[in-house]
């Protein structure tokens, strides 16, 4: 999370992307993502 932003600013992300979208995502920051996974998602990740 970058300085400055809080949990509720992961949140208004999580509902536009998901109303610009019509479907459900999931918003994580990079430390919340489990270890087993976090190099292939970051390896996937587009940044917008």
């Amino acid at each position: 999370l970058e300085p400055g932003r809080s949990l509720f600013d992961l949140g208004g992300l999580l509902m536009d992307l998901q109303n610009l979208l019509g479907r459900e995502v999931d918003v994580v920051t990079e430390k919340g993502l489990r270890k087993r996974i976090h190099d292939r998602v970051l390896k996937e990740a587009v940044a917008i």
